[in-house]
């Protein structure tokens, strides 16, 4: 029998004309922080950032239970445990604009950086560090040093948090106007997007392995975690074809 040869054609396409996939929310608890910003889960917790009246970030059990904080510069906007150093997060500020490695069990600074841009949000791939620029629209790769080594426009029209995620894809939200998710490549390209239901304006986004975490900027103050149900499908890094976590 003569084999046949069947091609699957992947297209990466851009915000505009990305098919929006589904979110459907698993669990939810409200959150103690005003004015979140940035969102994390690591290790069993939730971590938050706020950069208003409360300089520290709150984390909690991923059931909603408050277990406390750690002390953190003003400002405090994203946050990235998943591919810090053992031990220790980064944190980004709006004012200064400037990026921290701390000591995760006490806040302790450990070094800092200028960043390139207003922050808002921070992950890392575990060698560079993604920083997301509410104001420009830009998102910027970085070594920890803070040295910009590319940037991309991102989709939305005022981003918000982002969240790296193995092996080159990143996830993104639209903090002001449509209250989406996106989920892309760190080039720019975007897969799918995402309603972020139940959320007006998400502010911070976070991936874990199985389900997206995120959650609102104001009102409701409530953590959401949701399975995404995509639309697209996306090249893997050695040129096949997956289907995204079906």
């Amino acid at each position: 029998m003569r084999a046949k040869l069947f091609f699957t054609v992947v297209a990466v396409l851009t915000a505009s004309s990305v098919l929006a996939g589904t979110l459907t929310v698993v669990s939810s608890f409200v959150s103690r922080k005003q004015w979140r910003k940035g969102i994390e889960v690591h290790g069993g917790y939730v971590y938050e950032a706020s950069n208003y009246s409360d300089n520290n970030i709150m984390y909690y059990t991923t059931s909603g239970s408050y277990v406390g904080s750690i002390p953190a510069p003003s400002g405090g906007m994203g946050i990235e445990i998943s591919h810090a150093p053992s031990g220790y997060l980064w944190l980004n500020t709006y004012s200064p604009y400037r990026g921290y490695r701390m000591v995760r069990s006490t806040g302790s600074v450990v070094t800092s950086f200028s960043g390139p841009a207003y922050g808002y949000g921070i992950s890392s791939n575990g060698t560079y560090l993604f920083w997301s620029d509410a104001r420009s629209r830009n998102l910027y790769t970085l070594t920890t040093t803070g040295s910009v080594v590319r940037s991309f426009s991102q989709p939305g029209t005022f981003p918000g948090g982002c969240d790296y995620v193995a092996p080159g894809y990143i996830w993104l939200c639209n903090w002001s106007g449509s209250p989406l998710l996106y989920y892309c490549t760190t080039a720019g390209s975007v897969i799918d997007s995402f309603t972020a239901t139940g959320a007006a304006r998400p502010s911070g986004v976070c991936w874990d392995g199985n389900y997206v975490w995120y959650h609102d900027y104001s009102s409701p103050n409530y953590i959401f975690r949701a399975r995404p149900n995509f639309t697209n499908v996306a090249p893997t890094s050695v040129g096949k074809v997956k289907a995204l976590f079906r």
